[in-house]
């Protein structure tokens, strides 16, 4: 039988705990509050952000497939981000995650537009210029998708991202097939598992984001497909290696 979006949704929402939509919607920081955005195809994403006076950037964090934007890691990495580097912090609920709404997750595409309805947010709100993101695993898909497309974003930081949406569902999906693409695309009425393939697009000439690549050493997913996406992406100018501290 091939799986249908009611049966990609119950396979995925095995992965995602309904806990996550309990748990506090910001810190508990002198000036944090949440906020939420309707994004290009009507989903609605929720996050939290911080500004001070000191904030001289801003820094968007991406959390991976399972995770969400109140994780205690996250609340610290943005703490340390904003205290070293005066960062002002904004996190994000990558829809089908903590409290945005529950639209299936794409591994690119429609992450790209949950990235974009942020930045929209933020200009809104007079965040600092230049934004940066920070991803990690589904939210380092999300950020190189979206720094491909969206000229606003000066610089990603990837962690262990895997290269393209087929991979990932390929190696961590067993189930999910070719039949499994046809109901993501689907649902969103479009060719969307494709279009999150950075291979398929041509970078801006007049766009450069910066970027920082990281995939540990005992990480599973295979590092010369996301080589080979960068090197496709920008004609080999960034050398992509693993490192062994994590």
């Amino acid at each position: 039988m091939l799986p249908n979006s009611e049966h990609l949704y119950r396979i995925f929402s095995h992965f995602v705990s309904d806990a996550q939509r309990q748990r506090p919607d910001h810190p508990d920081w002198p000036g944090a509050y949440a906020w939420q955005q309707q994004t290009h195809d009507g989903m609605i994403v929720r996050g939290w952000a911080q500004k001070t006076a000191l904030s001289t950037a801003t820094v968007v964090l991406l959390h991976p497939f399972t995770c969400h934007c109140m994780a205690s890691w996250i609340v610290e990495l943005t703490a340390h981000l904003r205290d070293t580097f005066q960062l002002a912090p904004i996190a994000v609920d990558l829809r089908f995650h903590g409290r945005s709404d529950q639209c299936l997750p794409t591994f690119g595409t429609a992450e790209m537009w949950d990235v974009q309805a942020t930045l929209d947010w933020a200009e809104s709100e007079g965040f600092p210029q230049p934004f940066v993101l920070w991803g990690e695993s589904l939210g380092g898909m999300a950020a190189s998708r979206a720094a491909l497309d969206d000229p606003r974003i000066h610089a990603v930081f990837l962690k262990s991202p895997p290269g393209y949406p087929v991979h990932i569902l390929a190696d961590l999906f067993a189930f999910v097939q070719a039949s499994g693409y046809e109901a993501l695309n689907e649902v969103y009425s479009c060719n969307i598992i494709d279009d999150g393939d950075i291979r398929e697009h041509v970078a801006h000439p007049l766009h450069r984001p910066a970027i920082c690549y990281v995939m540990g050493e005992h990480d599973h997913l295979d590092i010369t497909r996301t080589r080979a996406v960068y090197a496709h992406w920008y004609g080999g100018q960034y050398g992509l290696s693993r490192v062994g501290f994590f």
